[in-house]
Protein backbone atom coordinates (compact mmCIF):
# COMPACT_ATOMS: atom_id res chain seq x y z
CA UNK A 1 0.00 0.00 0.00
CA UNK A 2 1.86 3.03 -1.07
CA UNK A 3 1.08 6.11 1.11
CA UNK A 4 -1.02 8.96 0.37
CA UNK A 5 1.05 11.46 1.19
CA UNK A 6 3.81 10.65 -1.40
CA UNK A 7 1.67 10.74 -4.77
CA UNK A 8 2.05 14.49 -5.37
CA UNK A 9 5.63 14.54 -4.71
CA UNK A 10 5.92 11.08 -7.18
CA UNK A 11 8.33 12.82 -9.86
CA UNK A 12 10.59 13.87 -6.76
CA UNK A 13 10.65 10.01 -5.21
CA UNK A 14 11.65 8.52 -8.61
CA UNK A 15 14.29 10.57 -8.85
CA UNK A 16 15.73 10.01 -5.51
CA UNK A 17 14.82 6.03 -6.06
CA UNK A 18 16.38 5.91 -9.78
CA UNK A 19 20.09 8.11 -8.63
CA UNK A 20 22.89 5.22 -9.18
CA UNK A 21 25.80 7.35 -8.41
CA UNK A 22 27.07 8.93 -5.28
CA UNK A 23 28.30 12.05 -5.54
CA UNK A 24 31.15 11.00 -2.44
CA UNK A 25 32.18 8.29 -0.43
CA UNK A 26 33.88 8.15 3.40
CA UNK A 27 36.31 5.34 3.10
CA UNK A 28 36.66 4.88 6.77
CA UNK A 29 33.03 4.80 7.33
CA UNK A 30 33.39 1.58 4.37
CA UNK A 31 30.43 3.08 2.84
CA UNK A 32 29.37 0.98 0.25
CA UNK A 33 26.03 1.18 -1.62
CA UNK A 34 23.26 -1.00 -3.14
CA UNK A 35 22.38 -0.57 -6.65
CA UNK A 36 18.97 0.30 -7.82
CA UNK A 37 18.03 -3.18 -8.73
CA UNK A 38 19.24 -4.85 -5.24
CA UNK A 39 17.72 -2.19 -3.11
CA UNK A 40 14.34 -2.68 -4.73
CA UNK A 41 14.54 -7.05 -4.11
CA UNK A 42 16.18 -5.96 -0.52
CA UNK A 43 12.90 -3.95 0.14
CA UNK A 44 10.40 -6.21 -1.10
CA UNK A 45 11.45 -9.06 1.46
CA UNK A 46 11.05 -6.62 4.05
CA UNK A 47 7.26 -7.02 4.35
CA UNK A 48 6.59 -3.60 5.24
CA UNK A 49 2.91 -2.33 6.24
CA UNK A 50 1.15 0.80 5.88
CA UNK A 51 0.95 1.02 9.75
CA UNK A 52 4.33 0.87 10.61
CA UNK A 53 7.43 2.75 11.73
CA UNK A 54 10.94 1.98 10.49
CA UNK A 55 14.41 2.91 12.02
CA UNK A 56 17.15 3.25 8.87
CA UNK A 57 20.32 2.73 9.84
CA UNK A 58 23.05 5.03 7.17
CA UNK A 59 20.59 6.07 4.57
CA UNK A 60 23.63 7.04 2.65
CA UNK A 61 22.68 8.72 -0.97
CA UNK A 62 18.50 7.52 -0.38
CA UNK A 63 17.87 5.05 -2.37
CA UNK A 64 16.73 2.74 -0.11
CA UNK A 65 14.96 5.33 1.59
CA UNK A 66 12.80 6.54 -1.56
CA UNK A 67 11.61 2.55 -1.34
CA UNK A 68 10.78 2.33 1.91
CA UNK A 69 9.54 5.41 2.15
CA UNK A 70 5.94 5.79 0.41
CA UNK A 71 5.44 1.99 2.33
CA UNK A 72 4.97 3.06 5.83
CA UNK A 73 3.60 5.39 8.05
CA UNK A 74 7.27 6.72 9.07
CA UNK A 75 10.71 6.84 8.54
CA UNK A 76 13.50 7.25 10.56
CA UNK A 77 16.98 7.79 8.85
CA UNK A 78 20.01 7.83 11.23
CA UNK A 79 23.26 8.85 9.20
CA UNK A 80 26.52 9.30 10.45
CA UNK A 81 28.44 11.77 7.65
CA UNK A 82 27.14 15.06 8.10
CA UNK A 83 27.44 15.47 3.96
CA UNK A 84 25.08 12.61 3.11
CA UNK A 85 22.48 13.94 6.18
CA UNK A 86 21.84 17.09 4.25
CA UNK A 87 21.90 15.21 1.07
CA UNK A 88 19.13 13.00 2.63
CA UNK A 89 17.36 16.29 4.26
CA UNK A 90 17.58 18.09 1.25
CA UNK A 91 16.27 15.23 -0.81
CA UNK A 92 13.24 14.40 1.30
CA UNK A 93 12.21 18.25 2.24
CA UNK A 94 8.37 18.02 1.89
CA UNK A 95 7.71 14.19 2.71
CA UNK A 96 6.59 14.63 6.05
CA UNK A 97 6.80 11.15 7.05
CA UNK A 98 10.32 11.05 6.72
CA UNK A 99 13.13 12.43 9.68
CA UNK A 100 16.70 12.21 9.13
CA UNK A 101 19.17 12.29 12.38
CA UNK A 102 22.30 12.74 11.80
CA UNK A 103 24.75 10.77 14.56
CA UNK A 104 26.62 7.12 14.90
CA UNK A 105 23.58 5.21 15.79
CA UNK A 106 25.32 3.65 19.11
CA UNK A 107 25.66 6.47 20.43
CA UNK A 108 23.36 7.61 23.39
CA UNK A 109 22.52 11.28 22.27
CA UNK A 110 21.54 9.56 18.97
CA UNK A 111 19.23 7.10 20.84
CA UNK A 112 18.19 9.27 22.68
CA UNK A 113 16.72 11.44 19.73
CA UNK A 114 15.49 8.06 18.37
CA UNK A 115 13.25 7.51 21.33
CA UNK A 116 12.29 11.03 20.87
CA UNK A 117 11.37 10.86 17.97
CA UNK A 118 9.11 7.71 18.19
CA UNK A 119 5.57 7.62 18.02
CA UNK A 120 3.58 4.89 19.65
CA UNK A 121 4.18 1.18 18.63
CA UNK A 122 7.44 -0.64 17.80
CA UNK A 123 9.61 -0.17 14.43
CA UNK A 124 11.39 -2.16 12.37
CA UNK A 125 15.06 -1.61 12.18
CA UNK A 126 16.58 -1.77 8.54
CA UNK A 127 20.33 -1.34 7.90
CA UNK A 128 22.92 -2.29 5.38
CA UNK A 129 25.60 -2.19 8.07
CA UNK A 130 29.52 -1.09 7.33
CA UNK A 131 31.27 -4.77 7.53
CA UNK A 132 33.69 -3.25 10.15
CA UNK A 133 30.72 -2.20 12.59
CA UNK A 134 28.14 -5.13 11.98
CA UNK A 135 28.98 -6.78 15.24
CA UNK A 136 28.14 -4.23 17.42
CA UNK A 137 24.78 -3.11 16.00
CA UNK A 138 23.86 -6.99 16.15
CA UNK A 139 24.31 -6.36 19.62
CA UNK A 140 22.66 -3.49 20.45
CA UNK A 141 19.85 -4.81 18.23
CA UNK A 142 19.65 -7.72 20.27
CA UNK A 143 19.45 -5.74 23.38
CA UNK A 144 16.47 -3.57 22.56
CA UNK A 145 14.12 -6.91 23.06
CA UNK A 146 10.33 -6.25 22.65
CA UNK A 147 11.23 -2.61 21.71
CA UNK A 148 11.12 -3.14 18.09
CA UNK A 149 8.86 -5.68 16.49
CA UNK A 150 11.89 -6.92 13.84
CA UNK A 151 15.14 -6.21 12.25
CA UNK A 152 16.04 -6.62 8.72
CA UNK A 153 20.00 -6.25 8.68
CA UNK A 154 22.19 -6.77 5.65
CA UNK A 155 25.55 -7.96 6.82
CA UNK A 156 28.61 -9.53 5.29
CA UNK A 157 27.50 -12.81 4.59
CA UNK A 158 30.29 -14.70 6.94
CA UNK A 159 28.30 -12.45 10.05
CA UNK A 160 25.33 -13.90 8.75
CA UNK A 161 26.53 -17.55 9.11
CA UNK A 162 27.86 -16.60 12.66
CA UNK A 163 24.48 -15.60 14.30
CA UNK A 164 22.53 -18.31 12.51
CA UNK A 165 25.12 -20.68 13.48
CA UNK A 166 24.60 -24.07 14.81
CA UNK A 167 26.02 -25.80 17.82
CA UNK A 168 28.88 -27.45 17.22
CA UNK A 169 29.51 -25.93 13.55
CA UNK A 170 32.98 -23.85 12.82
CA UNK A 171 30.99 -20.34 12.93
CA UNK A 172 28.74 -20.96 16.40
CA UNK A 173 30.09 -18.72 18.89
CA UNK A 174 29.19 -16.22 21.60
CA UNK A 175 27.38 -13.76 18.86
CA UNK A 176 25.53 -16.97 17.43
CA UNK A 177 23.92 -17.45 21.34
CA UNK A 178 23.83 -13.74 22.04
CA UNK A 179 21.44 -13.33 19.28
CA UNK A 180 19.66 -16.70 19.33
CA UNK A 181 18.56 -16.37 22.81
CA UNK A 182 17.04 -13.42 22.46
CA UNK A 183 15.66 -13.47 19.09
CA UNK A 184 14.50 -15.70 16.37
CA UNK A 185 17.15 -15.92 13.73
CA UNK A 186 16.52 -16.28 10.07
CA UNK A 187 19.73 -16.25 7.40
CA UNK A 188 17.66 -14.89 4.25
CA UNK A 189 18.80 -13.57 0.28
CA UNK A 190 22.40 -13.65 -0.80
CA UNK A 191 23.12 -10.37 -2.11
CA UNK A 192 26.17 -10.46 -4.41
CA UNK A 193 29.10 -8.20 -4.29
CA UNK A 194 28.37 -6.79 -7.72
CA UNK A 195 25.53 -5.45 -6.24
CA UNK A 196 27.04 -2.67 -4.71
CA UNK A 197 28.98 0.61 -5.27
CA UNK A 198 31.87 0.57 -5.26
CA UNK A 199 32.56 -3.36 -5.14
CA UNK A 200 33.45 -4.26 -1.78
CA UNK A 201 35.58 -7.52 -1.22
CA UNK A 202 32.74 -9.75 0.28
CA UNK A 203 29.41 -10.95 -0.69
CA UNK A 204 26.65 -10.00 2.14
CA UNK A 205 23.40 -11.54 3.35
CA UNK A 206 20.20 -10.41 4.59
CA UNK A 207 19.47 -11.52 8.61
CA UNK A 208 16.28 -10.98 10.02
CA UNK A 209 16.12 -10.29 13.73
CA UNK A 210 12.09 -11.09 15.61
CA UNK A 211 12.62 -10.29 19.45
CA UNK A 212 11.36 -13.26 21.53
CA UNK A 213 8.61 -12.51 24.20
CA UNK A 214 8.81 -12.32 28.00
CA UNK A 215 12.79 -11.98 28.23
CA UNK A 216 13.66 -10.45 31.54
CA UNK A 217 15.71 -7.61 30.69
CA UNK A 218 18.59 -7.73 33.72
CA UNK A 219 18.54 -11.59 33.73
CA UNK A 220 19.48 -11.55 30.12
CA UNK A 221 22.40 -9.22 30.66
CA UNK A 222 23.99 -11.22 33.59
CA UNK A 223 23.89 -14.31 31.27
CA UNK A 224 25.57 -12.37 28.53
CA UNK A 225 27.98 -11.87 31.07
CA UNK A 226 28.75 -15.39 31.66
CA UNK A 227 28.29 -16.78 27.94
CA UNK A 228 30.82 -13.87 26.99
CA UNK A 229 33.47 -15.29 29.48
CA UNK A 230 32.60 -18.81 28.59
CA UNK A 231 33.26 -18.86 24.83
CA UNK A 232 36.65 -16.74 25.56
CA UNK A 233 37.74 -20.10 26.06
CA UNK A 234 35.12 -22.02 24.00
CA UNK A 235 37.14 -25.11 23.20
CA UNK A 236 38.36 -25.68 26.71
CA UNK A 237 35.81 -27.51 29.56
CA UNK A 238 33.20 -25.94 31.01
CA UNK A 239 34.40 -26.23 34.38
CA UNK A 240 37.73 -24.27 33.36
CA UNK A 241 35.37 -21.55 32.19
CA UNK A 242 33.52 -21.33 35.34
CA UNK A 243 36.74 -20.65 36.98
CA UNK A 244 35.96 -16.78 36.70
CA UNK A 245 32.97 -16.94 38.92
CA UNK A 246 32.69 -17.61 42.77
CA UNK A 247 31.02 -21.68 43.45
CA UNK A 248 32.65 -22.99 40.08
CA UNK A 249 34.01 -26.45 42.64
CA UNK A 250 30.66 -26.18 44.23
CA UNK A 251 29.70 -29.77 44.53
CA UNK A 252 25.63 -29.06 43.97
CA UNK A 253 26.35 -27.60 40.79
CA UNK A 254 28.04 -30.21 39.49
CA UNK A 255 25.14 -32.69 40.75
CA UNK A 256 22.60 -29.88 38.89
CA UNK A 257 24.45 -29.83 35.77
CA UNK A 258 23.69 -34.04 35.98
CA UNK A 259 20.47 -33.52 36.77
CA UNK A 260 19.66 -31.39 33.73
CA UNK A 261 21.76 -33.62 31.45
CA UNK A 262 24.83 -30.95 31.36
CA UNK A 263 28.57 -32.60 32.28
CA UNK A 264 30.84 -29.67 33.11
CA UNK A 265 32.92 -31.54 31.05
CA UNK A 266 31.13 -30.65 28.11
CA UNK A 267 32.79 -27.26 25.97
CA UNK A 268 30.52 -24.15 25.42
CA UNK A 269 30.88 -24.45 21.41
CA UNK A 270 28.86 -27.53 21.59
CA UNK A 271 25.90 -26.48 24.28
CA UNK A 272 22.92 -24.69 22.41
CA UNK A 273 21.79 -21.10 23.63
CA UNK A 274 19.07 -22.81 25.78
CA UNK A 275 21.54 -25.28 27.44
CA UNK A 276 23.63 -22.66 28.00
CA UNK A 277 21.08 -20.67 29.42
CA UNK A 278 20.18 -23.80 32.13
CA UNK A 279 23.63 -23.63 33.06
CA UNK A 280 23.14 -20.02 34.01
CA UNK A 281 20.32 -20.62 35.99
CA UNK A 282 22.32 -22.90 37.75
CA UNK A 283 25.28 -21.51 38.25
CA UNK A 284 23.08 -18.53 40.03
CA UNK A 285 20.96 -21.19 42.48
CA UNK A 286 24.64 -22.68 43.67
CA UNK A 287 25.20 -19.24 44.80
CA UNK A 288 27.81 -18.47 41.69
CA UNK A 289 28.71 -14.55 40.90
CA UNK A 290 27.44 -13.45 37.37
Amino acid sequence: MINSSFIKNKGQLNKVADRSATPWKNKRLGQVFLRSGAASRVVARLGLSAEETVIEIGGGDGRVSALIAPLVRRLLVVEIDERFAGLLRQRFAGFANVEVIEGDILAEETQAALRAAQAEGRPVVYGSLPYYIASPILRWVAGLHERISRAHLLVQREVAERAAARPGSREYGFLSVLLQRRAEVKAGIHVGRQSFHPVPKVDSQLLTLVPKPGLDVAEEERFEHLASALFRQRRKKLRNGLRAFAGHRNSNLEEACAAAGLSLDDRPERLSPDQLYELFKLVEAAGGKV
